[in-house]
């Protein structure tokens, strides 16, 4: 049966407007959006603990990064919110007893249970965001940052903002 009406044609529409955002300045814009609302949270965790927060140059940073070639700037970007988010968690493990803390964030073979906790929650963060993005008719796989991570590569652009949110 073949689907008409003014929903599916909006939905074909929002679809069509992220395409063309992720190609263009209003996605280098979004990308860097996301970023600097991540730093934040992980500002306002920082905080909550008494820990240093993130000085005004990494935000610095992430707003000066030049944006002419889309995939240098994704590249950029990239490595700045990994600065970032290393430095955060090198703080944040140091809350830990000695005995349970890790050496660092790691995502992939995650051996401590610290790290798998932490993956855990991610995943179902993850989860949560895929549904709320779908629900927004926006395609999930068709990112502005992470635009080559299988699983859908607009979940972790969403996702990093709300992580403080599990981590706090």
């Amino acid at each position: 049966m073949k689907r008409t009406g003014v929903k599916h044609d909006r939905s074909k529409k929002t679809r069509v407007c992220q395409y063309e955002a992720s190609k263009n300045e209003k996605g280098i814009e979004i990308a860097k959006q996301l970023v600097l609302g991540k730093i934040e949270g992980q500002n306002q965790v920082l905080k909550k603990y008494g820990l240093k927060r993130h000085d005004f140059s990494a935000f610095e940073v992430v707003d000066n990064i030049e944006t002419g070639d889309v995939a240098r700037f994704r590249a950029r970007l990239m490595a700045q919110e990994g600065r970032c988010s290393d430095r955060y968690f090198k703080q944040i493990f140091g809350l830990l007893p000695e005995s349970l803390r890790p050496n660092r964030r790691r995502t992939f073979k995650a051996y401590d249970g610290v790290n798998n906790i932490f993956n855990l929650a991610y995943e179902v963060l993850s989860w949560k965001v895929q549904q709320a993005l779908i629900r927004a008719k926006l395609e999930p796989y068709l990112g502005f940052l992470h635009s080559d991570r299988s699983g859908g590569s607009f979940v972790p652009n969403p996702k990093d903002v709300w992580k403080a949110t599990y981590e706090s």
